[in-house]
């Protein structure tokens, strides 16, 4: 497991073992905090390690956009959209829709 704060900087694990595991096939997943105590988690469905080991990437371009996902709101959005992640271990993001 691996845990870096909003910069980048780790918290826990290092960067190295992960590019390791992602060179030999493990699958990685992401959890990110939203507001409040939420936590989204996803899967990576593209995963980019450096050849020295100093990051990883993650990209998921499956998300489908959401009213809400929990109380009484719960469902998909009338005009849904599609929803494109990149994330990186240097604290990275990019989205688009």
């Amino acid at each position: 497991m691996y845990e870096h704060d909003a910069n980048g900087n780790p918290i826990i694990g290092d960067v190295h073992d992960l590019a390791d595991l992602v060179i030999n096939g493990a699958d990685v997943k992401v959890a990110t905090l939203s507001s409040g105590n939420a936590q989204s988690l996803f899967n990576c469905e593209w995963v980019y390690a450096a050849n020295d080991g100093s990051f990883v990437t993650c990209k998921n371009t499956s998300h489908i956009s959401v009213r809400a996902i929990e109380g009484g709101d719960f469902g998909f959005k009338d005009n849904a959209y599609h929803w494109f992640v990149m994330v990186n271990t240097e604290g990275k993001r990019d989205m688009s829709r």
